[in-house]
């Protein structure tokens, strides 16, 4: 399972928490040159049940084996949010694709991630794709809480 963050403060941190509970843990942060983050991404294939990866892995990795994501913290750019959900959703993807974003609602956090899906069902309108990921998000920011935590990309759609 993929875990992303923004900062390498907080993976670290996430590492160490699910290192002293069981878990073996792949990180992948922007420090990492390119054959160490390829090693990382075999790693995690191979071996691993985590990865926590900084915004390094929302691009050029393929976790297309992967069928459940988190964002531990959201970034503020929309187009960030869609290249991460995109590494676990791509074609070829046999399974649901599960992706849950850990946000507190009545938070500036909440606010901002309300904007964000907002504006890629906005994009996916303009763009004319049905069935997004916002199908299941709700007009309003009261129902959006109850969906943050399981938003759903059918196949073929991100």
């Amino acid at each position: 399972m993929p875990i992303f963050t923004e900062s390498r403060e907080t993976l670290h941190y996430l590492a160490e928490k699910l290192r002293s509970w069981g878990y073996s843990v792949t990180v992948l942060h922007g420090g990492q040159d390119l054959d160490q983050r390829i090693a990382a991404e075999r790693e995690f294939r191979e071996a691993t049940q985590v990865m926590l990866s900084t915004e390094a892995g929302g691009e050029g990795i393929n976790l297309q084996f992967c069928s459940l994501m988190v964002n531990y913290d959201i970034p503020w750019n929309p187009n960030r949010l869609e290249q991460r959900m995109g590494r676990t959703h791509r074609y070829g993807q046999q399974k649901d694709v599960h992706i849950y974003n850990l946000v507190a609602v009545d938070t500036r956090e909440g606010e901002v991630l309300y904007r964000l899906l907002e504006k890629l069902k906005e994009v996916r309108q303009a763009l004319g794709v049905t069935g997004s990921l916002m199908s299941s998000a709700k007009s309003s920011k009261s129902g959006l809480s109850k969906t943050l935590s399981s938003t759903r990309l059918p196949i073929g759609e991100a």
